[in-house]
């Protein structure tokens, strides 16, 4: 008896994370990969791993949704 309760543990959770690597997809797709840094005035667009600490960024607010919750 607790050999099956402790499987369908197993199987519960495994669905879980399953489920949850499938709703986080569209989510990391929409992944900006490039920001808009100004400096000396002016408005450039780098890679976001080159973002340091200091710089200033311009954000944008967009209005449209890339993903939808079910």
């Amino acid at each position: 008896m607790v050999l099956v309760l402790f499987t369908v543990g197993r199987y519960l959770e495994a669905a879980g994370r399953a489920k949850a690597v499938r709703n986080l997809a569209p989510l990391l797709e929409a992944e900006e990969q490039w920001a808009a840094v100004v400096e000396n005035g002016q408005e450039k667009m780098l890679s976001v791993r080159q973002v340091k600490a200091g710089m200033i960024v311009v954000f944008v607010q967009v209005k449209e949704f890339l993903w939808t919750v079910k």
